[in-house]
């Protein structure tokens, strides 16, 4: 069989045998043409956030406009929720199945429904929860319902629609498609997001499936050369330097890993090993100080206040270490917030840091649940590239690489970022579809 590099595997340049684990393209759809465009509805709105736009977007000359009661979070939510559990009530044991091979994860969120109840306000954290709840939910439901290449043409899909949406609020409405309310980035693009930071990480995430759409050629070709395209120029004009470093950091991760894949001896299986370890681990110190890189760049050497965040958060974790503060603390008014702000002196949103703001507000039982799958979801696909893992599963591993790559110096996984376990969901639950695969061709050799 001839011998394949690391970086051709990882772009899927590889030997026949190899390409046969890509993912397959049927001649008839799984799903029907109104059932994909209730999933595509799902994606764009409540799991991206596409349009659901901080108040502050509508104001006109400082005066409230009467479109800040134009809620599109609600209005895209609750016929998303309903839609869903019809579709999951219909089809309950496939959903089921899949629901058990994230369970780690379902139990994170079941525990973040119980922090709900000393939360500052119990009732705005349930309804928060519930609609994190919602999005993993339909993560489950896509990766039960949909083959893998037609989950990655959804998703082409999805990302698409978002771009433009995005590429009308910054032509038509600047008001809304650029950060003009943050300092020193107002000609950052926003799009529909909330903020430049959401619309970086999610282009993160674009310019993966762009990349493996193209590679796989899974939908139409247009589609997966506009948002090839688009995507890094989105990621770029976001001016989010963590989400580029992340992107960066995904793509090594990814190279490294398929070099692992590659290795055919021993000695070079442990060479391997040994560059993918020290790699890695530089990489992650990296982006623990990286406030030292955004010095050589010119950028704030706090991080934008994030690390005068950090000794605060460690302070309140604690005070109360076991069970935290509640879900979705940072979107009420309390006593702590309000002290918190007041030292900081600025309105801080969040930890700005995954690991503090998951212990400060689940304690450390969410903690230590949500380090489990998060550490699984990190080595278990160099556990499978030892192995010898399918083309498929470096496409499922970038999807979580990609959130923990941002989780150093943004919240990912728990409110205000809980999307990111829409994603998370559907990269951990095909990888454990891969993983199976796996042991399968294992047992049948």
């Amino acid at each position: 069989m001839p011998r394949t590099t690391a970086a051709s595997t990882a772009a899927g340049s590889m030997p026949a045998s190899a390409r046969k684990a890509a993912p397959a393209r049927s001649s008839r759809d799984t799903v029907g043409s109104l059932e994909h465009a209730f999933l595509l509805f799902l994606i764009v709105f409540p799991a991206m956030g596409t349009l659901v736009l901080p108040a502050s977007s509508f104001s006109e000359g400082g005066a409230p406009s009467p479109l800040a009661a134009f809620d599109i979070g609600k209005l895209t939510f609750y016929p998303s929720a309903a839609g869903l559990a019809m579709l999951c009530f219909a089809r309950y044991k496939p959903v089921l199945a899949t629901v058990i091979k994230a369970l780690p994860i379902f139990a994170f969120i079941i525990w973040a429904f119980v922090t709900c109840l000393w939360a500052p306000t119990p009732t705005a954290a349930f309804n928060t929860t519930g609609r994190v709840f919602v999005i993993v939910l339909g993560a489950a439901y896509i990766s039960a319902r949909m083959k893998p290449a037609e989950i990655i043409s959804l998703l082409t899909q999805a990302f698409a629609i978002s771009i433009t949406i995005s590429l009308i609020c910054i032509v038509a409405f600047p008001r809304i498609g650029y950060n003009s309310t943050l300092m020193g980035y107002e000609s950052a693009w926003r799009g529909a997001m909330m903020q430049k930071n959401f619309l970086g990480a999610l282009m993160n995430y674009g310019f993966i499936v762009a990349y493996y759409s193209n590679l796989w050629k899974t939908n139409y070709t247009h589609i997966r050369l506009y948002l090839l395209f688009m995507s890094p120029i989105m990621l770029v004009m976001s001016q989010s330097a963590t989400a580029m470093i992340a992107t960066i950091s995904t793509a090594a991760f990814v190279i490294l890993l398929a070099m692992v894949n590659n290795s055919s001896s021993k000695f070079e299986k442990l060479a391997s090993l040994w560059v993918f370890f020290a790699t890695m681990t530089a990489i992650c110190v990296g982006l623990i100080f990286s406030e030292d890189i955004f010095a050589l760049i010119g950028r704030s050497t706090t991080l934008t206040g994030r690390s005068e965040i950090w000794p605060m958060i460690i302070e309140l974790i604690k005070e109360r270490p076991i069970i935290g503060y509640g879900h979705a603390f940072w979107n009420a008014d309390s006593a702590i917030r309000a002290n918190l702000w007041a030292r900081g002196g600025w309105l801080i949103a969040h930890a700005h840091n995954a690991y503090l703001d998951i212990w400060f507000q689940t304690g450390l039982v969410g903690f230590c649940i949500a380090l489990f799958f998060i550490v699984k979801g990190l080595f278990g696909p160099l556990a499978m590239a030892v192995r010898g893992m399918p083309p498929l599963g470096f496409f499922w591993t970038a999807l979580f690489f990609a959130t923990f790559a941002r989780s150093f110096t943004e919240t990912q996984w728990i409110d205000p970022n809980g999307g990111t376990l829409f994603w998370t969901t559907l990269a951990y639950i095909g990888m454990q579809n891969v993983k199976r695969e796996i042991q399968r061709r294992g047992g049948a050799s």
